[in-house]
């Protein structure tokens, strides 16, 4: 009974592209040859999303498939979220800055301070350093240098704000 179409963007409810249908023209021509009118049916497989068509006059199925085309594209589909810029954890952790020490060894320095989330949503600015503790239990510094809390996410803090002009230091 339904059919994909081409044209036709994607739902205006869901923004799914590829459930968009059409009624099929044999449908319709069973319809209007039976009813003498047929209504033509655009609809979303995922969200149920329906309009429908009552140019009654039109008998056309390609033509009616315009009109309705026309009218479904002139809906504005809802835009995806966009995507947090907190990076979880367990995908990245900041970097920190790798040194050689005066007798050869390796060594770390925290890295820049970064904003971090806590479990509870509460937003800080903190900064990643394994080396914090010999066992690595509290890699998190806040600005006092106290350990902080279990992190899940972070980025890193935005640039300053600069007045038009203002030259950058």
């Amino acid at each position: 009974m339904y059919k994909e179409q081409d044209g036709f963007k994607p739902c205006p409810f869901c923004g799914r592209s590829d459930k968009v249908v059409v009624m099929t023209d044999k449908f319709f021509y069973e319809l209007q040859g039976e009813y003498d009118a047929a209504t033509l049916t655009v609809r979303c497989e995922r969200c149920r999303a329906e309009l429908n068509d009552h140019s009654w006059k039109e008998r056309n199925y390609n033509r009616r498939v315009a009109i309705l085309r026309r009218k479904w594209n002139k809906r504005v589909a809802i835009e995806e979220k966009p995507k947090s810029p907190l990076i979880p954890v367990t995908e990245r952790l900041p970097e920190e800055k790798r040194f050689i020490r005066d007798d050869g060894t390796e060594d770390f320095d925290p890295s820049k301070y970064v904003l971090v989330q806590l479990p509870s949503g509460y937003m800080k600015v903190s900064r990643y350093w394994t080396h914090s503790r010999v066992d690595n239990s509290h890699p998190w510094l806040d600005l006092d240098d106290y350990d902080s809390d279990t992190v899940v996410a972070w980025m890193p803090l935005p640039e300053a704000y600069k007045e038009e002009g203002e030259k950058s230091e």
